[in-house]
């Protein structure tokens, strides 16, 4: 849960660099070692979840980079909410 919660909060973060209407993949630009002191995971911990959240469409991965669109937002959103109820 700790992964899609900073997902979801890079994705509003950084959504607001871009210009109003921009429908576009926003990039995260945190380093994956970035984001595992983030949410306190050891890397190797999320370079294995990383592909199985991508496979579950709720990000791209592209040269090492994490990219949002608007829909795996908000489905990313809709997980988060899986696992608090």
């Amino acid at each position: 849960a700790g992964i899609v919660t900073y997902l979801i909060y890079a994705y509003e973060f950084y959504a607001r660099s871009y210009p109003e209407g921009y429908r576009g993949p926003v990039k995260i630009i945190e380093k994956q070692t970035e984001i595992a002191h983030y949410v306190c995971i050891n890397v190797r911990t999320l370079q294995r979840v990383l592909p199985i959240i991508r496979d579950e469409g709720l990000i791209d991965i592209r040269s090492n980079r994490i990219y949002i669109t608007r829909e795996h937002y908000e489905r990313l959103k809709e997980r988060k909410n899986e696992y608090f109820q």
